[in-house]
């Protein structure tokens, strides 16, 4: 954790950065450390360090991490935005080969499965060879931060493939767990122009807001959807007026 030794480290660090950010492995064991300075200290190390080196080091010690690491989710937040768009490590994560990043999408830390997913979302081969298994064995968990996990992955599908899946993504829209109903927005907003598919989920989100609310939120993100991408293809709006009972809560 952060104390006397981190602080002594970072200082190191900082007085040597050309020299520590020649070792991809320091940076890498820096990025998942517990301790806050230590990760702030490998990010800012992978200005001057080799990305490509970086990413192949940090892959390795991903599955190496303690179960009871008290900083697992934060290390998950550091390096997920690493590898969003125009960030360090997104312009070399499809360098490392996609066997072992498949594999954590296996591994019993959620936080490391999370990690795994963001990066094959920026690694077009690793996506390709995805063995549909990885994708049936994620949408199929029981525990939904899994599932989402899987969702985001299916939407790396071409539109072809997905239109047919229209109930099981309305499914998961109308979800009790909000991060699979975040997860499976962007899909439903991406096929909203797509005839073969829109009426259709409008319409099975559209009954669940005649149903009892399985959890906190669902009518909220279930009305955005409604009346912001799918508003074209949404049914009529009911004449006994639940419909405008229901608009006039999410407003």
């Amino acid at each position: 954790s952060d104390g006397p030794a981190a602080d002594y480290l970072s200082a190191w660090l900082s007085r040597d950065r050309v020299s520590a950010a020649s070792d991809a492995d320091l940076i890498a064991a820096l990025l998942v450390s517990p301790a806050a300075a230590s990760r702030t200290q490998g990010v800012a190390l992978l200005s001057f360090a080799d990305g490509a080196a970086v990413a192949l080091a940090l892959l390795a010690a991903l599955p190496t991490i303690d179960e009871n690491n008290p900083a697992l989710a934060e290390i998950r937040d550091t390096i997920v935005s690493l590898l969003a768009d125009n960030a360090p490590l997104a312009h070399h994560a499809a360098s490392v080969p996609p066997l072992p990043l498949q594999r954590l999408l296996e591994h019993s830390l959620t936080p490391l499965v999370q990690i795994a997913t963001a990066w094959l979302l920026v690694h077009p081969a690793a996506l390709q060879t995805l063995p549909a298994s990885s994708l049936r064995n994620l949408l199929g968990s029981d525990e939904p931060a899994r599932v989402a996990c899987g969702i985001q992955l299916l939407g790396s599908l071409p539109d072809d493939v997905l239109y047919e899946q229209a109930d099981v993504l309305a499914e998961f829209a109308v979800s009790p767990h909000r991060e699979m109903r975040k997860a499976v927005a962007p899909i439903i907003t991406r096929l909203a122009k797509d005839s073969r598919c829109n009426a259709r989920i409008a319409e099975r989100l559209h009954d669940a807001l005649f149903r009892a609310e399985e959890g906190e939120g669902v009518y909220d993100d279930v009305l955005a959807l409604l009346t912001g991408p799918l508003k074209d293809v949404a049914p009529a709006r009911d004449a006994s007026g639940t419909w405008r009972a229901l608009l006039a809560r999410a407003t």
